[in-house]
């Protein structure tokens, strides 16, 4: 008998998890952050190309320069300072 008073020991419980469910969620997480962190680069990435054909277009500086700094508002400038 287990010390709980029941007849089924704490390592068959149901309630206790099995061996894999760690790892399982390490990978499902691990997979969860890469598509999050991917969906985000392409995003970052596809902004970066639209500036760069508005810039081929020859868009006025004034507006292109309000674009960049919405989009990288740390550009040209150290950040903390």
């Amino acid at each position: 008998m287990a010390e709980d008073g029941s007849a089924i020991s704490p390592e068959l419980r149901s309630d206790n998890p099995r061996w894999w469910v760690a790892p399982w969620e390490f990978a499902v997480h691990g997979i969860v952050g890469t598509s999050i962190f991917s969906i985000i680069a392409a995003v970052a990435i596809l902004l970066d190309l639209a500036l760069r054909r508005l810039d081929g277009y020859g868009v006025s500086g004034v507006i292109m320069l309000v674009i960049i700094y919405l989009t990288y508002p740390n550009k040209g400038r150290i950040v903390g300072l």
